[in-house]
């Protein structure tokens, strides 16, 4: 029985070696070729931090504003705030503040006629030929060619627009009560609480055939108040805005 356990253990001993030898001649099994690659060290230098507002083309105005802050650009980002447009892209802080929109009563009447002959884009030049001639900017005249008393403008939209809020508060409260049946309403010269326009006023009488010039029209600046002339909707309620300018007070 001895040798017959010593002969299985030679074979066995044996089959394991023809095993072992079979694997480390074996043919390698396929591998796939990972790729590594340098790492390349590219240097930054730190550039200065460079404060910058941007800047819009020059306006025709002295200001141009809207309700709303924005915070100035610095480097490459800015935050806008309350009620803020495109304009605050081109660098509008501070005191030239951007509106969104005028308010749709102050154009939809269809006689309405602040913005053409009062607003921010009248010039000078305009203002002084009304004061003389009588001719409003875009070729109108008052009844019988009549020169008014001053030939004025807003300083800027926002004066006008804040003028207008001004208005639609007491000043047209006191306009109905005093008028409770009527439908157009001249609101008298309100303080406007700022300086909101500056104007001409005409030398001599309204006729333009009997002005009695003694000089040029006297230019006035400071204006702060202002008047209107408003005519209610019977559609929508809403009170509509036909002319408002900077008035004497």
């Amino acid at each position: 029985m001895s040798s017959v356990r010593n002969i299985l253990r030679l074979f066995v001993v044996m089959l394991f070696s023809a095993l072992g030898a079979s694997m480390a001649v074996a043919a390698p099994m396929d591998t796939t070729e990972i790729p590594f690659y340098q790492t390349e060290n590219t240097p930054f230098s730190q550039a200065a931090d460079v404060g910058f507002t941007a800047r819009a083309p020059p306006l025709a105005v002295a200001k141009f504003e809207v309700p709303g802050g924005v915070t100035p650009m610095q480097g490459s980002a800015f935050a806008l705030h309350g009620q803020e447009t495109v304009a605050a892209l081109f660098g509008f802080v501070g005191d030239h503040k951007a509106t969104n929109s005028r308010p749709a009563h102050l154009t939809s009447h269809p006689d309405a006629h602040t913005v053409g002959r009062h607003g921010p884009q009248v010039t000078d030049q305009q203002l002084e030929t009304r004061a003389l001639t009588g001719v409003a900017p875009g070729g109108s005249t008052l009844s019988g060619g009549a020169i008014p008393r001053l030939s004025s403008t807003f300083h800027s939209e926002g004066a006008m627009l804040r003028a207008d809020t001004v208005m639609r508060g007491q000043p047209l409260q006191d306009a109905i009560a005093a008028n409770p049946t009527a439908t157009r309403l001249t609101i008298p010269p309100f303080d406007a609480g700022e300086n909101i326009g500056r104007g001409y006023r005409r030398i001599g009488s309204s006729n333009p055939n009997n002005v009695g010039r003694n000089g040029p029209p006297e230019r006035v600046d400071g204006l702060s108040h202002a008047t209107a002339t408003v005519e209610l909707n019977p559609i929508t309620g809403a009170w509509e805005t036909i002319t408002m300018f900077p008035a004497l007070p």
